[in-house]
């Protein structure tokens, strides 16, 4: 006898007899675990994870020399797939939600590359609003915007290694900008701004009169009365940046005062300066009130200012740890569920697995998605059967895979149907092939492609 491809399993391996001929007779064995012949398709069960055993197939025929052959294959070491969340920006690095951290690896933490001195990183435990504490993994010391990458590693006998790549970067230094070229009108004044970087967005505001934008890198402030002064802050927001606060202060230009008029009398220049007096007087008293004015309407602004900058990274903050919240309640509502199956409470049969979301079914651990029995595997819908993961398909006996309905083999993810070998995807009959589709078809090999022609 031949064999073809040997393919572990969560709990043994398969195989197939590539000179399979049915009009002989087939014996098998195996040294440790148990093993099935099904026409030509092999299958060795009850081995631990990583545990080896020999097969023995023997066929005869009347008028044939009996004749044996052997092969060795061992079950496959079990996966866990880590639940990761969304990169979170801080001020000297990132942190990234590790949701179903397991204590049991042994994890370890090696920062890429050449960082800045100081840099670190570690797991750190971290309160979430209704989803309690959260082992998260934090890179601190980092330069504003500097980007880091890890490699995290976790050991455990009976499972592969774990590897995961992070990269995350910083908050990124805020915006930096000059004025120059300050020239005033009759009614406010012209400022040109340098080094505005268009990704930032920017609000504009002024204490007194109007500001708007004006030909080239200019800000235009008009509407002032001769000598009025105005405040300009021009608050800069980028994601993942520093806000910033610029301002800057003018003034409109002075009102003209005229000349005497020629030929005038000594009594009515004697007269005139006495005038002249009392309204420099009044004048130099509403000017301190003004200046007074102008002042205190800087220091309302500046707090104004604060106050929006404040509100933003509130919100900003509420809305990422809200974001964060309901997708943890989500997970952890759904690993419950999925606890029932990895405990033994609920068994993977057709009534229970038809109440699962993709989601759910996407974190079924191999060695319950393996326990599905062939009619619930049959009774899985399209939605459910896009959660498959490959871990799962690739652990699917033959006889599982065939148990599927073929109006659900387009909906399993490309990089999933993908995973499967040689040996699983010519077993697939010519109804489940037909809806295979090309985002699908463009992920297999040729080899896998020649598998699937009929």
């Amino acid at each position: 006898p031949s064999f073809g491809e040997v393919v572990s399993t969560a709990e043994g391996f398969t195989t197939e007899l590539t000179d399979y001929d049915e009009s002989f007779t087939y014996q098998i064995s195996a040294s440790n675990g148990t093993a099935t012949l099904e026409g030509r398709y092999i299958t060795v069960t009850g081995l631990e994870p990583g545990q080896s055993s020999t097969i023995t197939v023997v066929k005869t025929r009347e008028d044939s020399v009996p004749a044996a052959a052997q092969i060795s294959g061992q079950a496959a070491l079990l996966t866990f797939t880590p639940i990761l969340g969304d990169i979170q920006v801080q001020e000297d690095g990132f942190a990234v939600p590790f949701y179903n951290y397991e204590p049991a690896f042994d994890w370890a933490i090696q920062i890429l590359g050449n960082p800045s001195p100081g840099v670190s990183a570690s797991f750190t435990n971290v309160w979430y609003p209704g989803s309690g504490t959260v082992t998260v993994i934090n890179v601190s010391g980092a330069l504003h915007g500097e980007t880091i990458d890890l490699e995290v590693i976790g050991t455990l006998w009976g499972y592969q290694t774990v590897t995961l790549r992070l990269t995350g970067h910083a908050i990124y230094a805020p915006e930096v900008i000059t004025f120059t070229n300050y020239v005033q009108t009759s009614d406010g004044f012209t400022v040109e701004y340098l080094n505005h970087d268009q990704s930032f967005y920017w609000t504009l505001s002024v204490t007194n009169g109007t500001i708007s934008y004006g030909p080239g890198n200019t800000l235009v402030v008009s509407g002032l009365l001769p000598s009025q002064s105005a405040f300009i802050e021009v608050l800069s927001v980028r994601r993942d940046t520093f806000d910033a606060l610029f301002q800057f202060e003018g003034r409109a230009l002075d009102p003209e005062i005229p000349s005497p008029s020629p030929g005038s009398t000594d009594s009515t220049d004697s007269s005139d300066s006495t005038d002249n007096i009392d309204s420099s007087s009044l004048g130099q008293q509403a000017g301190w009130a003004s200046i007074l004015a102008d002042a205190n309407e800087r220091a309302r602004m500046r707090e104004v200012a604060e106050a929006v900058i404040r509100a933003r990274e509130e919100a900003m903050a509420a809305e990422d740890a809200k974001r964060t919240a309901e997708s943890a309640e989500r997970l952890s509502k759904d690993l419950k569920v999925i606890e029932r199956f990895v405990n033994g409470t609920q068994s993977p049969t057709a009534a229970n697995i038809r109440t699962l979301t993709a989601s759910q079914i996407a974190l079924l651990p191999v060695k319950v998605a393996t326990r599905m029995s062939l009619r619930a595997i049959a009774s899985l819908t399209s939605k459910q059967a896009a959660g498959l993961t490959a871990s799962q398909l690739r652990w699917f006996t033959v006889p599982m895979l065939k148990a599927l309905k073929p109006a659900v083999i387009g909906d399993i993810k490309p990089e999933a149907l993908a995973a499967m070998p040689v040996t699983k995807l010519r077993a697939l009959s010519k109804a489940q092939v037909k809806q295979i589709w090309l985002g699908q078809w463009l992920q297999l090999d040729a080899e896998q492609r020649k598998a699937l022609k009929r």
